[in-house]
């Protein structure tokens, strides 16, 4: 994830780099950036032998190659260098491996619903509750998607245990300080 001061790039949610797919070294290299809707960052996305590769290189090698790119499209707009940096090394992490959830063509979104769907006690009560980015259908395959499902889950948990309601389809961004008070 790379912060900036603000959006240099158009108003666009996706856009990426078709890499020299003759060079293996670089196949993948900076695939996909996803920026976030509201925030200037974006999320750059590495696949393949790259990803193998960029996972061993310094920090400082990966913004460089990254911010290369950036600048090589989008011109003297691009800033230097971002204000901050978040490298996963998701590879090595040693809960994911680098795993994601992946749907096939021919599922249905239901599928995120069935994954989230929690595990009942014999008695009919639910008492496992599943959270991450492959029990959110509005953002599978994300972190901000494994986030919102956590706070799913732990509004269900509070429902269950404390008996206060729960709605999941609150929106925060709808939220205003005049409609908090009333």
């Amino acid at each position: 994830m790379l912060f900036f001061e603000k959006p240099f790039w158009e108003n666009t949610r996706v856009f990426g780099q078709i890499s020299d797919t003759m060079c293996a070294t670089s196949r993948g290299e900076m695939f996909m950036f996803q920026a976030h809707r509201d925030k200037p960052i974006l999320i750059a996305l590495v696949s393949g032998d790259s990803a193998n590769a960029l996972e061993e290189a310094p920090n400082n090698i990966i913004v460089y190659k990254i911010m290369n790119f950036l600048s090589a499209v989008f011109g003297p707009v691009c800033p230097k260098e971002p204000t901050d940096v978040i490298i996963t090394r998701w590879r090595a992490d040693r809960f994911s491996c680098g795993a994601f959830s992946y749907v096939s063509s021919n599922c249905t979104l239901d599928a995120y619903d069935n994954l989230a769907a929690p595990v009942k006690d014999l008695a009919g009560f639910d008492r496992i509750f599943f959270a991450g980015e492959h029990t959110c259908r509005e953002y599978p395959g994300t972190i901000h998607g494994a986030y919102l499902s956590g706070l799913r889950e732990a509004g269900h948990i509070a429902d269950l245990i404390l008996g206060i309601p729960y709605s999941a389809t609150i929106d925060p961004k709808k939220m205003t300080p005049s409609s908090e008070k009333t």
